[in-house]
C-alpha cells in the first residue's frame, strides 16, 4: 500500500502574485496599435497607478523581512545586502527600497490621528493608505517621511502629526519635486531660526545670480551662469520643450 504526500499549499498571497503575473502575460501580448489616443491615455495612467500599489506592496514584505532579520539568517549583512545578491539591485536602490520601507512602517512616536467616532489610527497609516491604493509613489513617500523626519525635536507630536497630513494630501496633486519644497518650508515655518537662515540662503542666492552671454567669431553662443532655484526653474520650463530628444 502506497501512501501519498500532498504538494506543499502555497499561501495566497503566493497565488495573488501568480495572477498579477497572467495580467502582465495578457499586457504583454495586448496589440496597443488597436488602442486611440484617449485609450492609450487612460490606460499609462492606471498601469502608472497599479505600479504604485505594487511599489507599496514590495515594500511591505521588504520591512518584514528586515524587521524579522531573514538577511542575517541566510548568511548577509543587511537586508539591503541580500536585496543586491539575491535579486542584482544596485547598491543605492537596495539600501533605499529598505530605508524607504522601514522609514514607511515604522510609526514615529506620537499620538494616534482621528476622531475617536471614526476610529483611531497610527501617525503613518494616512500616508500607507495613500501609497497602497496608488494614489502617491515611492518618490512621494520617501520625501514624505524625510521631511517628516527633518522636522525640529521642538516640534510637538500632534503638529508633526498635522504636518504628516499635510504633506500627504499634497503628496496627491504635487510632483516629487515640488512636494520637496513644500517639506522644506513647511520644516522652516515651524523652525524660527530655520525660517531666518532660509530666508538669509534665498536673499543670498538671488544677490548673487549672474548670466552671461558672450558670443563667438564663428556665431556661437558661449552661456555661464548661476542661478536661484526660483530663477532656475523658470528658466528650465522655457527651455525643456525647445530642447530635442
Amino acid at each position: 500500500m502506497y501512501s501519498t504526500v500532498d504538494p506543499p499549499v502555497q499561501p495566497p498571497v503566493h497565488a495573488a502574485v501568480d495572477r498579477v503575473h497572467d495580467a502582465l502575460d495578457l499586457l504583454t501580448a495586448a496589440d496597443l496599435d488597436l488602442l486611440d489616443s484617449s485609450d492609450l491615455r487612460l490606460l499609462t495612467g492606471r498601469l502608472l497607478q497599479v505600479g504604485h500599489r505594487l511599489d507599496a506592496a514590495t515594500l511591505r514584505v521588504i520591512h518584514q523581512l528586515d524587521r524579522r532579520g531573514v538577511a542575517v539568517e541566510r548568511g548577509r549583512t543587511s537586508t539591503a545586502a541580500w536585496l543586491r545578491a539575491a535579486h542584482r539591485l544596485h547598491p543605492a536602490t537596495a539600501t533605499r527600497l529598505v530605508r524607504t520601507a522601514n522609514a514607511l512602517h515604522d510609526d514615529p512616536a506620537g499620538p494616534l490621528v482621528g476622531h475617536p467616532d471614526d476610529g483611531v489610527v497610527r501617525p503613518r497609516q494616512p500616508l500607507r493608505d495613500a501609497f497602497a491604493a496608488g494614489q502617491v509613489s515611492a518618490e512621494h513617500v520617501a520625501v514624505v517621511t524625510t521631511a517628516v523626519a527633518a522636522l525640529p525635536d521642538t516640534v510637538d507630536p500632534a503638529t508633526r502629526a498635522d504636518a504628516e497630513t499635510a504633506l500627504v494630501a499634497a503628496a496627491t496633486i504635487h510632483d516629487p519635486r515640488a512636494l520637496a519644497h513644500i517639506g522644506t518650508h513647511l520644516r522652516h515655518t515651524l523652525d524660527d531660526t530655520a525660517g531666518a537662515d532660509l530666508a538669509a540662503t534665498e536673499d543670498h542666492q538671488v544677490a548673487t545670480r549672474e548670466l552671461q552671454l558672450r558670443a563667438q567669431d564663428d556665431g556661437s553662443l558661449v552661456v555661464r551662469g548661476h542661478l536661484d532655484p526660483e530663477l532656475g526653474a523658470a528658466l528650465r520650463s522655457q527651455l525643456t520643450p525647445l530642447a530635442g530628444p
